[in-house]
């Protein structure tokens, strides 16, 4: 009987290192002896899929958000939008994007 009960102890504690229902971008956090958590991890990365341009608009799309000359993604304005590139102001600093070619990938 007392093994039964080691044996369960153990493997609720192995069930409990990894949460499998996380979402991703989650990482796990231990603090000492208490349980375990969760953290989201900050990324501040813009990704820049798309640029649409027509007579009275500009818009572009960056991390699967569409988004028109003037407005704001993640707290970065977009100031500038042209034919390859997109230019975001970020805390008073200008970062700016650019639409890479879409390249066929050669396996090897």
């Amino acid at each position: 009987m007392k093994w039964i009960i080691a044996l369960s102890f153990f493997i609720t504690i192995q069930v409990l290192a990894f949460d499998p229902m996380a979402p991703p971008g989650y990482q796990q956090v231990e603090s000492g002896n208490k349980t375990v958590t969760t953290k989201k991890v900050q990324k501040s990365n813009f990704v820049l899929r798309q640029i649409v341009i027509r007579k009275n608009q500009k818009s572009a799309v960056i991390n699967g958000y569409v988004v028109n000359e003037g407005g704001y993604i993640k707290g970065a304005r977009v100031t500038q939008i042209e034919a390859n590139k997109v230019v975001l102001q970020l805390a008073n600093k200008q970062k700016i994007l650019r639409l890479k070619p879409n390249i066929a990938r050669i396996r090897q």
